[in-house]
């Protein structure tokens, strides 16, 4: 995609995406479950962290709406936060989309787990993430050669912080400042 202006980042769960989001005025967390799924009613009243431990129906090719959507954002200034889906990320390569990759060293399970559970993520979604974090970061986010970067977060480091680190916030404005 010649036109991309946006810095897309694809972040593991628990990194802190929502959290940025909700603080910076140009930081924009395109949520997948809308896409992803069929939501009932009642799964609809529940936030997207509470759904995560729900039982839900797939949409069939949701991938590609998706896509459309990241397509969209990305001809806008702004950074782009996306799902850490492999599938996903194939096809921003596909797309010619740059994108930067996130996730926390290996070692992390226990820490990642809590984070998890803290922010009210289903018992199966936290035990798969204390299980097998590590086997997820080397056969997911290591083996990713498309990245052009890849961000291993230490413990108790977030995406604001690892992105302050690397400059990537520095045009930002947080939401509530004026610009300068």
């Amino acid at each position: 995609m010649a036109n991309q202006k946006a810095i897309i980042i694809s972040a593991f769960p628990c990194t802190g995406k929502s959290y940025l989001g909700k603080i910076y005025n140009n930081v924009i967390d395109l949520e997948t479950t809308y896409f992803q799924y069929e939501l009932t009613q009642e799964q609809k009243q529940l936030t997207v962290e509470q759904l995560k431990g729900t039982r839900k129906t797939q949409r069939d090719n949701w991938q590609e709406d998706y896509l459309k959507e990241v397509k969209r954002i990305a001809s806008t200034e702004c950074i782009l936060l996306i799902a850490p889906s492999r599938k996903i990320r194939q096809l921003l390569t596909d797309n010619s989309l740059e994108y930067i990759l996130v996730y926390p060293e290996k070692g992390l399970g226990e820490e990642y787990a809590s984070r998890a559970a803290s922010r009210g993520n289903g018992e199966h979604f936290v035990e798969r993430i204390r299980t097998t974090l590590d086997q997820q970061i080397e056969e997911d986010y290591l083996a990713d050669k498309d990245a052009v970067k890849h961000i291993a977060l230490k413990s108790s480091e977030y995406l604001t912080d690892a992105l302050e680190k690397e400059g990537v916030l520095n045009s930002c404005v947080k939401k509530g400042d004026s610009v300068k």
